[in-house]
């Protein structure tokens, strides 16, 4: 049984998954795309917009996760505001 903290976090993760996987999708080339590989990598990896921040770091909290998702959003579109 997760607590409440880890089940938050696992539902933020498959949130992301999902919504990266619908932004390839929509690309129109979703062949042999691992959105949940893409999407662990991604986590870890420095982020000009979060200050350096890694996204993972924001991953604790449901704020922190809409914060993260509203970034994916913001980098299909290229508008960062």
């Amino acid at each position: 049984m997760l607590s409440p903290e880890h089940s938050e976090r696992v539902l933020g993760l498959v949130c992301l998954i999902d919504q990266v996987t619908v932004m390839v999708e929509d690309s129109g080339s979703p062949n042999e795309f691992d959105a949940a590989r893409w999407v662990g990598e991604w986590l870890d990896r420095p982020i000009p917009a979060l200050g350096g921040a890694r996204p993972s770091d924001y991953m604790d909290t449901i704020t922190g996760q809409m914060l993260v998702s509203k970034l994916l959003m913001q980098s299909q579109t290229g508008v960062f505001a």
